[in-house]
């Protein structure tokens, strides 16, 4: 870790783009200068977004790894490379597997500690800017601050309440294993990995700050009151908090600030950006002209698209009714094989996709399934919150539920999204692929529901512990 946060901080300081701060020469700027005014932290703010679009974090290997683990994808036939094998084959080693996810996530995480470690500090200048601003500002930083932890902990770590001890030390199904370090600073140093019961604390708490500092002002490109809420109601379910992720997932239904999509948008919904008072809550502005917008090969609509690396399994093709909308983004590639649509591209260029980091519909899913687990109908039953989606969707009305049916209606609604592996871990599911001869490809419990940490941090963090069984 200490290479890591040195680089982390040099990054910070000088900038990752032409505009991750702003124009100004911060190369020749200590960093008490470079956040020495509001309008300062303002443009440092906005640059954190900058670092999500990154191909390691929401411009590619998110929402694809998270899908690749699970069973959404197998490698299509008309794949011009095999990248992603890895994760399809379910087969990690320590020497590189996913260490980019970890190091471009510590920079965003260290960047949003000098934000919000500036405005606590309160010596910077204000110009005359209101109290709320400020507010937003730090609110903004700590819920990004909280999503790249959550993210690191997803990948990294194996889930909440995991309880195999002979695999993970101290696992006890209440976060007792391995977790991820948790930053609040931008220090130099090499930190040891805080369990998964800190980093989940850890984070419901900076969240529950956050909506305490956001307001609802800004559009679905940035972080708002709704949508750090929202996250806190992904992070509540994981962790198996029924009341609280019930509690979240409705208040962020009654915000009225979304609306779910129906057979007459859904499809056209996919190849348009920044739709507010849509189904996105949050996504990720990618734009073509940023220096960090991913290369050409590595964006997801090149994998899907236009490399056409990973394709569709049959077995998820034929879960979806005849006139469901969601099997609109399914196609026929002409080559034996079913292509993604999910990430369709903008005016012609199939690399330009907004990543649609949280949906509205999750809200009814999460408020359903937390409901359901805990016997408690908060804001709606679970029957009702399914049918909602299902009606929109043009799908059949349900008359029962159950969490097996939850969990394959949460596969139709965000397959391709990278949600589908932590769903499986949580209902220790095992990963089987009808395509592949071995049944099934992992049983659960399996080391590989969670990735290694690179040799290179190994070797420079002599307090690193390495990811159980590997």
């Amino acid at each position: 870790m200490k290479n890591i946060l040195y680089i982390t901080l040099i990054v910070f300081l000088f900038g990752c783009s032409e505009d991750f701060i702003d124009r100004n020469p911060f190369g020749d700027l200590d960093k008490d200068q470079a956040l020495s005014s509001y309008s300062k932290l303002e443009s440092s703010t906005t640059g954190l977004y900058v670092y999500l679009m990154r191909t390691d974090l929401y411009g590619g290997f998110i929402p694809i790894s998270g899908s690749c683990k699970g069973d959404d994808l197998i490698r299509n036939t008309a794949a011009e490379t095999d990248r992603y094998s890895d994760e399809l084959n379910m087969t990690f080693f320590p020497t590189a597997t996913a260490s980019g996810l970890w190091s471009e996530s510590y920079k965003a995480i260290t960047s949003a500690n000098n934000v919000i470690n500036a405005i606590d500090g309160d010596s910077f200048d204000k110009e005359n800017a209101p109290q709320s601003s400020i507010d937003n500002l730090k609110g903004e930083a700590l819920t990004i601050r909280a999503l790249m932890h959550f993210n690191l902990v997803n990948f990294f770590s194996q889930h909440y309440t995991f309880n195999d001890a002979s695999l993970e030390p101290d696992a006890n199904a209440a976060g007792g294993h391995q977790g991820v370090p948790y930053k609040f600073d931008s220090a130099i140093e090499e930190p040891s990995r805080n369990t998964v019961k800190e980093v989940y604390d850890f984070i419901i708490k900076d969240l529950q700050d956050a909506i305490g500092l956001l307001e609802n002002t800004k559009g679905c490109v940035y972080i708002s009151k709704t949508t750090a809420t929202a996250i806190l109601a992904r992070v509540a379910l994981y962790k198996e908090d029924w009341a609280l992720a019930a509690k979240m997932a409705d208040e962020v239904i009654k915000s009225n600030r979304y609306k779910i999509l129906n057979v007459d948008n859904y499809t056209n919904y996919w190849s348009l950006k920044k739709e507010n008072g849509s189904e996105s809550i949050f996504e990720i502005n990618m734009e073509l002209s940023d220096s960090n917008f991913p290369g050409r090969s590595e964006s997801i609509g090149g994998i899907y698209l236009e490399y056409q690396d990973l394709g569709v399994p049959i077995g998820l093709l034929g879960l979806y009714e005849a006139g469901d909308v969601r099997r609109s983004v399914i196609k026929d590639n002409g080559a034996d094989g079913y292509s993604i649509y999910k990430y369709p591209g903008e005016g012609g260029n199939v690399n330009v996709n907004n990543t649609k980091v949280i949906r509205f519909s999750e809200m009814y899913l999460i408020r359903a399934e937390a409901n359901l687990q805990a016997s408690t109908s908060i804001g709606d039953t679970p029957l009702n919150d399914i049918n909602v989606i299902r009606q929109n969707r043009a799908a059949s009305l349900l008359t029962s539920i159950n969490t097996d049916i939850i969990l394959n209606e949460r596969q139709l609604e965000f397959a391709f999204e990278g949600l589908r592996l932590f769903d499986l871990a949580r209902y220790a599911k095992d990963i089987d692929r009808p395509e592949i001869p071995q049944k099934p490809l992992v049983t659960y419990p399996d080391k590989s529901f969670a990735y290694p940490i690179s040799e290179y941090e190994m070797r420079n963090n002599e307090n690193m512990g390495q990811t159980g069984g590997y």
